[in-house]
């Protein structure tokens, strides 16, 4: 896949699914392809303008415009493209992810025992939440 995305000016992804973060984002984005995607629960990987771009649904006009633009810009489009390829590789690794998921586990064990696990060195003031969420 990475190769093939390689070939690419720009990865343009209208889908209408709601299907959570869509891989193939990730892909496109580790693989520095500028991203235009819409709109859609799971588009998290794309901040608009500034590592990739959003379109609203049924916006085919839209869309076409942005990927002209994208196309138009290319030394702009290698920074953007840049962007997204760090923050895939920073916030969607699967060290970070386990890392967050076993935030919210502990987070989960320490409300329903209606304290806090002691751990000297960790202690829910002091542990950072790994994904920025409120603790």
């Amino acid at each position: 896949m990475p190769s093939l995305l390689a070939l690419a000016n720009v990865f343009a992804f209208p889908t209408e699914y709601r299907e959570g973060v869509p891989r193939v984002l990730l892909e496109a984005a580790l693989a520095g392809v500028q991203i235009v995607t819409r709109t859609m629960p799971g588009a998290e990987v794309i901040r608009d303008g500034w590592n990739g771009f959003l379109v609203p649904p049924g916006a085919p006009s839209m869309l076409a415009a942005k990927i002209l633009e994208l196309l138009g810009n290319r030394e702009n489009g290698r920074v953007v493209a840049g962007r997204a390829a760090e923050r895939v590789r920073k916030e969607f690794s699967v060290e970070h992810v386990v890392a967050c998921q076993a935030a919210v586990y502990r987070d989960l064990i320490d409300s329903s025992r209606g304290t806090r696990l002691k751990d000297d060195k960790n202690t829910r003031e002091e542990r950072a939440h790994p994904c920025g969420a409120p603790q």
